[in-house]
């Protein structure tokens, strides 16, 4: 992912970053069905997806704030 698709990313709203998020994870499930019968063109591009999913889901961390931490009993 080049530098300005991060900035793209980080500009996003929380609503945007989920829709995105709901349409990478759609696209790696279509990705792996394609391996699995043989087809995929480019092997590279599931592991591409899945770090496209955890920059998204990261930055939706950070825009919501992190958890407060459980409480040990």
């Amino acid at each position: 992912m080049k530098i300005k698709e991060k900035a793209k990313l980080a500009a996003m709203s929380v609503k945007e970053l989920q829709t995105k998020l709901e349409t990478l994870q759609k696209d790696l499930v279509a990705e792996r069905m394609q391996a699995s019968l043989g087809k995929a063109k480019n092997q590279k591009m599931q592991t591409t997806i899945r770090r496209d999913i955890a920059r998204v889901k990261t930055i939706i961390t950070k825009l919501n704030g992190p958890k407060p931490a459980a409480k040990k009993s």
